[in-house]
């Protein structure tokens, strides 16, 4: 796969993080999620995420990461949009299986993810939906994905309420296991097996 390009939306750019993007990620208006430090170094994580855009591209890997979410006009980071590679038992759901009969053994699935985080000061303008549709797109349009998923906790209303603006379907996990599929947003890709005339998807 090659290198993921920038990518424009109305308000928005989404690019590559630099080491100079640092102190405006990890300060206090800063998208940096809130729990994903309490044993991991900020700055080593950070430099970790600089230096695998090249690495991931190549060995010709998905474009894997968080990329930073800035205004066109100003070129303020205002957030933090990726994708990650996830796994899921999500047969335990009934929305992944072909009857109603759960399955005696179910097996973790490796799922494209995306991920996204924004400043408090930055939410409730749109600019996540606009970043994260635009991530879908590329996901769909480009790399071919065949879904894409995305999972929240089950307090978090908002991050609920962007998958179903995005068009995902929303599954709520009412046995809450295991940890991490409270809550799951999944979006098939409309047009599988168009993009770039490939024929077939990457899933």
């Amino acid at each position: 796969m090659t290198k993921m390009p920038d990518l424009t939306t109305e308000r928005l750019t989404i690019r590559p993080f630099t080491m100079d993007d640092f102190d405006a990620w990890a300060g206090p208006d800063g998208c940096a999620p809130e729990d994903a430090f309490e044993e991991n170094d900020e700055r080593e994580w950070f430099e970790w995420t600089v230096r695998n855009y090249d690495a991931l591209a190549g060995l010709g890997q998905p474009p894997y990461g968080d990329r930073a979410v800035t205004l066109r006009e100003t070129q303020t980071l205002v957030g933090a949009v990726g994708f990650v590679p996830t796994l899921f038992p999500l047969e335990l759901l009934r929305h992944f299986r072909d009857t109603d009969e759960p399955p005696e053994h179910v097996c973790n699935t490796p799922e494209f993810g995306v991920f996204y985080s924004f400043g408090e000061r930055y939410r409730g303008r749109g600019y996540a939906t606009e970043a994260v549709r635009a991530m879908v797109d590329y996901a769909f349009g480009t790399l071919n994905i065949k879904r894409i998923v995305c999972n929240t906790g089950r307090d978090n209303v908002g991050s609920a309420r962007l998958m179903e603006r995005i068009g995902m379907t929303v599954i709520r996990n009412a046995s809450g296991h295991p940890p991490g599929m409270d809550v799951i947003g999944v979006l098939e890709n409309p047009t599988p097996g168009r993009a770039d005339g490939v024929g077939f998807c990457v899933g």
